[in-house]
Parts: C-alpha cells; sequence; structure tokens
C-alpha cells in the first residue's frame, strides 16, 4: 500500500517474499552482532569469511531453488534465509572456538549489565538513527518510483544494487578506526 504498486502479482510476491525472509531476522541479527564483536576487537577475517560463505551459499541455492523448484520469490526468500542461518551459526560458533575470538570465556545465555547497555545504546543509536533515515528515504524514493510501474521499480534496485557497495566499504572502515 505505502508504494502503491497497481500490478498485483508484484504485491503478491513482495509480500511472500518479505513473509519468509522475516523469518530470518533473528539470525541475522545475531550474525550482525557477532560480527560486530569480532571487528570491535580488530578481526575483522572471521566475520569476512563466514559472511562470504553465506553469500556463496545464497549464490549457489538462488538459481538451484529457483529454477529447479519454479517457486519463483519464495525460493529466493528461502535461499536467503538458509545464507543468513549458515552465516549465525558460523558467526556463533567462532565465538566459542576461534583461536582469535574476542573473549575467552564466552556465555551465549549471560545476564547483561546494565552500564554496558546504556553504553551500547549510546554508541549505537547515531548509527541507528543513519540507517533508519537512509532506509526511510530510500523507500520515499522507491514510492515516487513506484507510480512508474514494476519496470521501473526493477531499474530502480538495479541501480541501487550498483551503488551499494560503497556503503559497506564505508561502514568498514569507520568500523575498523576505533577498534
Amino acid at each position: 500500500g505505502f508504494f502503491n504498486i497497481q500490478e498485483a502479482n508484484v504485491v503478491a510476491d513482495a509480500e511472500l517474499y518479505l513473509l519468509i525472509v522475516s523469518m530470518g531476522i533473528p539470525f541475522n541479527f545475531i550474525a550482525g552482532a557477532a560480527g560486530g564483536v569480532f571487528v570491535g576487537s580488530g578481526n575483522s577475517k572471521t566475520p569476512f569469511y563466514a559472511n562470504g560463505l553465506s553469500l556463496w551459499l545464497n549464490i549457489v541455492l538462488d538459481p538451484i531453488l529457483i529454477f529447479s523448484l519454479g517457486m519463483g520469490m519464495a525460493c529466493a526468500a528461502m535461499a536467503t534465509v538458509c545464507a543468513q542461518v549458515l552465516a549465525c551459526i558460523l558467526l556463533v560458533v567462532a565465538l566459542r572456538v576461534n583461536k582469535n575470538r574476542p573473549f575467552q570465556t564466552f556465555r551465549l545465555f549471560a545476564l547483561p549489565s546494565f552500564k554496558y547497555i546504556k553504553q551500547i545504546f549510546k554508541w549505537a543509536t547515531p548509527m541507528a538513527v543513519e540507517s533508519f533515515l537512509f532506509t526511510f528515504f530510500t523507500m520515499l524514493t522507491s514510492r515516487f518510483v513506484a507510480a512508474f510501474g514494476a519496470g521501473a521499480i526493477a531499474a530502480h534496485k538495479v541501480g541501487s544494487q550498483l551503488a551499494s557497495p560503497s556503503r559497506p566499504i564505508g561502514r568498514g572502515f569507520s568500523s575498523a578506526l576505533p577498534a
């Protein structure tokens, strides 16, 4: 409704994709937090390898699932969730067994200190606001593009995908500086 897309099949595919991909949100969150712990401690190789393997899994699974099962968007979403689960598992295991892990004693289910939670929110809020604003403005721009139909949305998506590598590169360097 927000994008005001007129093609019913595009809306149905988008809803199905989002429904399936949303199941991977907890895994994506845990993988991002674990990867951030490694990067914050000066070890960016471990999350790089874990995320790289999960990316390759997604690249391999997409055509296999989409073309062999013939379900299109649903299979693309399933491949994405499988990749997110793999990244999560690899990074949580790395927190336990990697020789370059950030913590010598790692407890997955420990109660956090409220002093540390306050500090985390203090450090994370500016980045969270920036990410929110970036997403908000991207959605707003996409809404304008959607008025021209599904083809324009696809072209806009390709254009933003081509421009998107600069963002994680900048984030990588900004994370490395304080570490």
